[in-house]
This record gives C-alpha cells, sequence and structure tokens, in this order.
C-alpha cells in the first residue's frame, strides 16, 4: 500500500519538474520556492487516486460520506476535495426518516413547538412557545402549563398558587391559606379573626358571633366559653368574649350570672363597668323603670 503512495510522490516532484522546464525554467532554477509551488500545482491521477494539492501543499484527498441509520452507520458516498465532487453508491436517509432532501431552512415551527434537529417538537409540560418559530421558555410564577405544546400558560386559578417557574399545575391552598387573586405565586395565611376549613380556599371567612381565632392561619374558630358571646364577628382574641343578654360578669369570678328581676343586663354587661362618679359609658347592669339597686347590684322596688 505505501508503495503506491511513494510512487505518487515522486511522480508529484516530477510533474512539478517537468512544468517548470515546459514553462522555459533553466535547469539552476529548478530549486527552492520554485519547484515547491510547481510541485503545489501539480494535477493527474496517481495510483493512490486524484492528485491535487491546496496552497499549504496539503494533498485534497476524498472523504467517505457516512449515513448514521440507527444504530449502524452506512456508507452512502464519497466527496472528492481535489475535484470540488460528491458522488453517491446509495441514498441517504435524513432526519425526517426518508430519502426527502430536507429545505435548508426547516419551516417555521407552529406555536407550541420549537425547532429540534430537522423536526418540530412540542414544549413540554410547564413550557410555551408564544409565537411561530420561537423555543419553548418556562411559565413564570403563577401560571403553568398542564399538556405538551402549550401556546399560553394559565393563571393560577382563585384558592392555588404556583410558587416556581415552569410548573404543569398549580398548588390548591391547604387550609388556613387563601389565594384570592389569579395568577398568584403564593398562598396567604389568614388573618387572625378569620379561618379556612377546606383545601382551595380563595377568600378566608370571618369567625361568627360567638367565635374568635387568635392566631393567624387559623382552620377553624374557637367558641367563646358557655354563656358568653362576641358584639361582632371576627373576633380575634378570647378577651372579645363578653356575657350573653341577660346576665352578666361580676366584680369577682369569671363566670356570667342571671341577671335578677328588675335588672336590665344588655349583651357584655360588667360590674367593673359601672361609672363610680355618675360618669361612663361602658355597658353595665341598669335598674328597669320601677326598680333601683346599690352598688352591689341588689334590687328593690320604688
Amino acid at each position: 500500500m505505501w508503495y503506491s503512495f511513494w510512487f505518487d510522490a515522486v511522480t508529484a516532484v516530477l510533474v512539478g519538474v517537468g512544468d517548470l522546464f515546459a514553462a522555459g525554467a533553466a535547469p539552476e532554477e529548478v530549486r527552492g520556492s520554485k519547484l515547491r509551488d510547481a510541485i503545489f500545482q501539480a494535477r493527474f491521477e496517481g495510483l493512490t487516486g486524484n492528485i491535487v494539492f491546496d496552497g499549504n501543499g496539503d494533498r485534497l484527498g476524498s472523504y467517505k460520506i457516512v449515513n448514521l441509520r440507527g444504530r449502524d452507520d452506512v456508507d452512502v458516498g464519497i466527496y472528492d476535495a481535489g475535484l470540488g465532487q460528491v458522488s453517491f453508491v446509495r441514498r441517504p436517509i435524513f432526519p425526517s426518516g426518508d430519502e426527502q432532501v430536507p429545505a435548508d431552512r426547516p419551516r417555521p415551527c407552529p406555536a407550541g413547538t420549537e425547532i429540534y434537529g430537522q423536526l418540530c417538537e412540542a414544549c413540554p409540560r410547564g413550557h410555551f412557545a408564544p409565537l411561530s418559530d420561537s423555543v419553548c421558555v418556562p411559565c413564570a410564577k403563577g401560571s403553568y402549563a398542564a399538556e405538551l405544546g402549550a401556546s399560553v400558560c394559565s393563571p393560577s386559578p382563585l384558592g392555588s398558587a404556583v410558587p416556581d417557574a415552569g410548573q404543569a399545575s398549580a398548588t390548591l391552598c391547604a387550609p388556613g391559606f387563601s389565594s384570592p387573586d389569579l395568577r398568584s405565586d403564593h398562598c396567604h395565611p389568614c388573618r387572625a379573626g378569620f379561618f379556612a376549613a377546606a383545601w382551595g380556599t380563595s377568600e378566608c371567612a370571618w369567625c361568627e358571633q360567638g367565635t374568635f381565632a387568635n392566631s393567624t392561619a387559623a382552620v377553624a374558630c374557637s367558641p367563646c366559653p358557655v354563656g358568653e358571646t362576641t358584639i361582632g364577628l371576627a373576633s380575634s382574641d378570647s378577651a372579645q368574649c363578653v356575657c350573653e343578654a341577660g346576665s352578666y360578669r361580676p366584680l369577682t369570678g369569671n363566670v356570667c350570672i342571671p341577671c335578677s328581676d328588675g335588672l336590665d343586663c344588655a349583651t357584655g354587661s360588667d360590674m367593673t363597668s359601672i361609672p363610680t362618679d355618675g360618669q361612663g359609658n361602658g355597658v353595665y347592669p341598669k335598674a328597669r323603670p320601677g326598680y333601683y339597686t346599690d352598688m352591689d347590684l341588689s334590687v328593690f322596688k320604688c
């Protein structure tokens, strides 16, 4: 094999010398750079194939064209760099799976897909491509894409949130939390005085009269002690529990006791609210018409 290359190498020198003599060069001129350039310009068919050199003196060889088919490499043609020619012995199979020569640039991929090799592939879940001929990007926080090939991301519904980018679903708010807005990236804990008992709550509910929630993220409201209630809704502390109408809180002890005949006890009546100087606007037991009381609420008929 090597003898063929040696033969072609010697032939290249002889062709270069012959070309110089044919051009009228004197024998003493056939040397150095002039001989080198003549050899680089030699063109002939040698034992090892077509002999052509580039400007650096490197031989322009022939290259096999290999077609990858599954796990197999299949020789389908030859590229002759010296002649600048391509010849095929069999038709190559392209990534599309057939022998159809693809365009220099693939057709634009539709929205929801991106180019991968020569094919358009659907965006993965949690990603989207809003325009044709674009790339798939992650959905932003507060939105998601549940299906393959999304061209838009869906906002997180009320009562849910999407805390991270690139998600395929929204997460329901846990009990004690709510999300009143679309496209939310987090759930809010219920304020004191409010609660959320179920998953996926959009608005925390207020504690009803007679109950309270003294912490955030409550899943239920606590009832006031027996015989007590609250003045209004959304109470946030047990101190807001007061005696129900028809009873009052005495100076000593913390248990509401029924009003005596002749007393009018509104909701929240408390003996500590009785004014000692004739002034005050607290709620306390008051004598009904035709009755009077002393400071310890002993009741007497007029």
